[in-house]
């Protein structure tokens, strides 16, 4: 069997909530000749429908929140018309005939236990990113960290640490800093991250090209704050830039997986009692979660926890500075956190991955501890989590390491 190139469209009706149409919103597909039916991964991801956003369940049975309805629509032939659009081979029936319950196995795993969206472009272990670790200023230092992260390329990572600014009466502020009390000077994570990169997500939305959103992971997994009101000052903050965001609707059950809605910007943050309270249970059933927790590597991803993050040290218990030769056991070893992450249904981050001469640390603001000695010793380690299929690599090196990690 082999997969024709004759694609067609289905659905009528606006696509999204920016109005743009259909054929603007799907994705472009380039089935080859002579593409045996015995990748059976690869050929399901060519009959999965593309992300369609919906704007309720009702109004969208094949929204990004019902991913295995178009599949089983697709089995039966029986495709009723939906608000957005889908992309289905015109020969279906012979090839759902032949690929058979495997098709239909995989979409339920997608759909039941994983809950992810359609798209498979970032789900656990698709696609290795940077990220740019504590890409912020230090005491007015460093201002271009995250202009030189967007340089090396979308999509990316972008790590940063909060606290809470009460320097003014009356007036706090959610900003970011490294650690220590706020003086009042810092920037505050709106300007500072939001509207640096409106322009690119703008962009985005405007262009409609899913095929690698989310295009910037915000990591704010370091929230150096305890006081309640910090957390509520930070969801509250999300409001102006929820279309913008990665959410996932809020289940009765919060093992029950719900799918992404995949928008330019996913937010991941730390786990913790105020976390917990202000980011997900405060959410009423059916809300819109905008923040992922980190879970644990004892339970499976539930719908608010999705990602894993780990030091270093897990794959080598000597630490960077002391690291050896890198070593099949140490391959091993990453291997096998890598794929019980995914297995879990987890993003898996490492951090923090550099290698460099000593002397450069007082000029660069990076931690000594995170430095493996040289750039050759470092770039062994960041082949290997790509090889690996590690989903983020924290690095002060961007530049180095995009390059790595986005080598054929």
């Amino acid at each position: 069997m082999s997969c024709q190139r004759n694609w067609r469209a289905v659905g009528t009706g606006p696509y999204g909530a920016g109005g743009s149409t259909a054929e603007a919103g799907a994705e472009k597909f380039e089935p080859t000749k002579g593409r045996k039916a015995n990748a059976t991964p690869q050929l399901f991801q060519k009959f999965m429908p593309v992300t369609l956003p919906s704007h309720s369940v009702s109004r969208n049975p094949f929204s990004a929140r019902h991913p295995i309805a178009p599949v089983a629509c697709a089995a039966s032939e029986e495709l009723p018309e939906a608000q957005g659009i889908a992309m289905i081979p015109r020969n279906t029936r012979s090839v759902m005939k032949q690929l058979g319950s495997k098709v239909i196995a995989l979409g339920l795993l997608f759909a039941n236990v994983t809950g992810w969206s359609q798209s498979s472009r970032f789900l656990p272990g698709q696609r290795a990113l940077l990220d740019a670790h504590n890409c912020y200023p230090y005491e007015g230092k460093w201002a271009d960290r995250v202009d030189r992260a967007l340089a090396t390329g979308l999509p990316v990572g972008i790590e940063m640490d909060l606290v809470w600014d009460l320097t003014k009466p009356g007036e706090p502020r959610v900003v970011v800093r490294h650690g220590g009390k706020a003086k009042g000077d810092e920037p505050a994570l709106g300007e500072y991250f939001f509207a640096r990169v409106r322009p690119v997500v703008e962009k985005a939305l405007r262009e409609n090209n899913r095929d690698h959103w989310p295009l910037l992971t915000l990591n704010l997994n370091d929230l150096r704050a305890s006081e309640p009101e910090f957390f509520v000052a930070l969801w509250k903050l999300l409001d102006d830039y929820e279309p913008w965001l990665c959410t996932a609707a809020k289940t009765a059950d919060p093992s029950q997986l719900s799918s992404l809605e995949v928008r330019p910007i996913l937010i991941l943050t730390s786990d913790g009692a105020q976390q917990a309270k202000v980011f997900y249970e405060n959410v009423p059933p059916g809300g819109r979660l905008r923040m992922f927790a980190a879970g644990s590597p004892d339970r499976n991803a539930d719908n608010f926890r999705r990602w894993l993050n780990y030091p270093w040290s897990k794959v080598e218990p000597e630490g960077q500075p002391r690291a050896g030769d890198w070593s099949p056991k140490d391959a091993a070893r990453l291997k096998a956190l890598v794929d019980d992450a995914h297995k879990r249904g987890y993003w898996i981050r490492f951090y923090t991955l550099n290698g460099h001469s000593a002397r450069e640390v007082p000029g660069r603001g990076w931690t000594p501890s995170y430095n493996f000695g040289s750039l050759e010793a470092v770039t062994i380690r960041w082949k290997a989590v790509k090889s690996a299929g590690v989903d983020f690599v924290a690095s002060d090196q961007y530049e180095e390491c995009a390059k790595v990690l986005r080598a054929n």
